[in-house]
């Protein structure tokens, strides 16, 4: 309890308290008509649908969880997921998905290496659209919520032995993807790193669109 690591997690821990609290009372005290009329109808809907189940674990092991400030938290998540997932970088991406959203992340991977390419760019020009989909409780499993969310990025693949050359796409084009993900709780996250106990379970491309600049 001494150690300097045990502290960061501490400070790690308070932080996100300050943040959801902050949050919570924005959202109770907020006068826009579709987060009041969001809240309203989430209390109806929940009280005996898979939400709810999933709301109820969860609270067991959060009982300052709230499904709506998910939303927020989520798209966070996302984007920092995304980015690395377009950087390559494989060993932040295992501490934060599993099951088949490793697989799907793994598999793409390893498929630019075997071409001989990496994107360009591993940041996002846009994050949006953030939709929650439902939750469930799988048999033996931490509860899992599920999102689909807009991503708008830059589509320039260059060669790994050379990166001026550009393999496919162009510095100009831009891809604005949809994606659905699944969040659910990591048995041992590492906070220090991610700051959050999520993984991604599920990560599918379910929509894309070329936009012309």
């Amino acid at each position: 309890m001494e150690s300097e690591q045990y502290k960061n997690l501490e400070k790690i821990r308070n932080e996100m308290k300050e943040f959801k609290s902050n949050l919570q009372e924005g959202i109770d005290n907020t006068q826009n008509p579709v987060v009041r009329q969001m809240r309203q109808a989430t209390d109806l809907v929940f009280m005996e649908s898979n939400v709810a189940r999933a709301v109820k674990e969860m609270k067991k092991y959060d009982p300052e969880f709230d499904v709506l400030e998910l939303q927020y938290e989520a798209e966070e998540v996302f984007k920092e997921f995304f980015c690395n997932f377009l950087a390559g970088n494989l060993e932040y991406l295992e501490k934060v998905s599993a099951m088949a959203g490793l697989a799907i992340v793994k598999g793409d991977i390893k498929r630019r290496e075997t071409e001989g390419w990496r994107h360009k760019y591993s940041d996002i020009l846009d994050c949006r659209n953030i939709l929650f989909q439902g939750g469930q409780v799988p048999e033996k499993q931490p509860p899992q919520f599920s999102f689909t969310i807009e991503i708008q990025e830059i589509n320039c693949k260059v060669s790994l032995k050379d990166e001026n050359q550009i393999t496919d796409g162009a510095e100009d084009s831009i891809l604005q993807t949809t994606y659905r993900f699944v969040l659910s709780r990591r048995d041992e996250p590492d906070l220090a790193l991610t700051g959050h106990y999520w993984e991604i379970v599920e990560f599918n491309k379910v929509g894309e669109l070329a936009q012309i600049v």
